[in-house]
């Protein structure tokens, strides 16, 4: 399941779904999906359709023989396609051979060099489910925080979002009991759920149909434009969560950007949600190419339940920089 195009947020009342309209005139947006072969090399029929229905690309045709693996390496191949421009959300498919699911990924890219939404944004792909976690969302000021749910499916799905912010669970009436009817997406403005939150982690559970969900997020500074991205589901509550690839070229200005005023969120930082019913002592650790780097405090912090917060990791340039969370 592949979301829409940043979208801009207008008209939108409190509580109520979002209203969209064009972003600019210069944005742009592709879809890029693979799909692999079996050990025997036949690459499943598949394509890239609309979450209404109907064929929008393929990607490869459907096989017209499936031959078993024969003994030895296996057999590699592989179908990539791209479309652009995307105007809507997506599904990617693949049919399984013989009694194996096909293996398939695909990702989202938006650009854009004018705008309220102007720069970059990439979304990978993910497998609808019932039940997902979203993390780093901001609904302060100048900040806008969209999430969309897709139901993919042919059966209606009802959403329940779980929020959690600075000072811990947010109720909000409006984020129960949400409707998603079969091929649609329901987008809502987190702001009207949650306003003024820095830190907010959103809890996605459904019933019924599979959901996708991902946050759009942007901000805008007095006029200035500051960007845009996407926040996708990524892993449930575990006592031990590893993030890899952190990629911080230049800390010293990374550092000196957020003390100017309205950018305290434009640097490297780790939020942690605790969602369960007892306080969590967390230890964060970083690697580096060379080890395990030195943090202030040892990296241990105690946390209240149900609360979210920020490690920041102004460190010095590090590739390939490993933040690893234990809760």
């Amino acid at each position: 399941m592949c979301p829409e195009p940043a979208r801009l947020v207008t008209g939108t009342e409190v509580g109520t779904d979002a209203q969209f309209s064009p972003v600019s005139t210069t944005a742009t947006s592709a879809l890029n999906a693979v799909v692999l072969s079996n050990a025997a090399g036949t690459v499943p029929g598949s394509s890239i359709s609309a979450l209404g229905g109907g064929s929008m690309a393929e990607i490869a045709k459907a096989p017209t023989s499936t031959p078993s693996p024969t003994p030895g390496p296996p057999v590699l191949a592989a179908a990539a396609a791209s479309m652009s421009p995307v105007s809507s959300p997506a599904v990617v498919g693949a049919d399984p051979i013989g009694n194996e699911k096909a293996s398939l990924a695909a990702n989202l890219n938006y650009s854009a060099t004018d705008g309220d939404l102007r720069g970059l944004a990439v979304a990978q792909c993910q497998q609808p489910g019932n039940d997902a976690w979203l993390l780093g969302a901001n609904t302060a000021l100048g900040r806008t925080a969209v999430l969309n749910l897709s139901n993919a499916s042919e059966t209606p799905a009802t959403v329940n979002l779980d929020l959690f912010g600075g000072q811990g669970q947010i109720q909000a009436p409006g984020a129960r009991g949400l409707l998603i009817a079969p091929g649609t997406t329901r987008s809502v403005n987190l702001a009207g759920l949650a306003p003024n939150q820095a830190d907010l982690a959103v809890h996605v559970r459904s019933t019924g149909g599979p959901v996708a969900g991902t946050i759009q997020q942007s901000v805008l500074r007095g006029l200035v434009p500051g960007g845009v991205e996407y926040l996708s589901a990524g892993a449930a509550p575990s006592t031990l969560q590893v993030m890899a690839g952190v990629d911080i070229q230049d800390a010293a200005a990374v550092q000196a950007l957020g003390t100017k005023s309205g950018f305290a969120d434009a640097v490297p930082a780790l939020q942690i949600a605790v969602p369960g019913s007892a306080d969590a002592v967390v230890q964060v650790k970083l690697y580096g190419a060379n080890g395990e780097r030195q943090i202030p405090n040892g990296g241990s912090r105690h946390r209240q339940r149900r609360y979210c917060i920020h490690v920041e990791a102004r460190r010095r340039p590090v590739r390939k920089l490993h933040r690893h969370r234990q809760l």
